[in-house]
């Protein structure tokens, strides 16, 4: 997603999207970097819309209302970024919080929120 700052705009910021967004202040873009009060980010998206993500490692495109219902189908991200079927069990307060069931392995895995989506 494209987005157009405004200098003073408030904003999240992170470099790689393993990182948490930050809060932060937006200056102006020089080449494809974001410059903020604090320094130069590589990623950069509005605060308004998405404070559910401060703090969070999560994607801009998963808003908070998706989240699962044990039994949901789910598709879940492999190590080699493959999505597969599983089903959703439940959801804890441990940094690796999503608990799925895959049918096809006979397997659980424990995930972040970004390797689990709605199928």
């Amino acid at each position: 997603m494209e987005y157009e700052f405004k200098p003073k705009e408030w904003v999240l910021t992170r470099d790689n999207d393993d990182d948490e967004w930050t809060l932060n202040i937006f200056s102006h873009m020089h080449g494809e970097y974001f410059y903020c009060v604090s320094t130069m980010w590589e990623q950069c998206i509005p605060y308004a819309g998405n404070e559910h993500l401060l703090g969070t490692g999560d994607s801009p495109e998963e808003k908070l209302k998706e989240e699962f219902k044990f039994g949901d189908k789910v598709k879940y991200c492999t190590g080699d970024d493959e999505w597969v079927d599983g089903l959703f069990i439940m959801k804890d307060d441990s940094s690796v919080p999503y608990f799925v069931y895959l049918p096809d392995e006979n397997d659980t895995e424990w995930c972040r929120r970004k390797d689990i989506r709605h199928a």
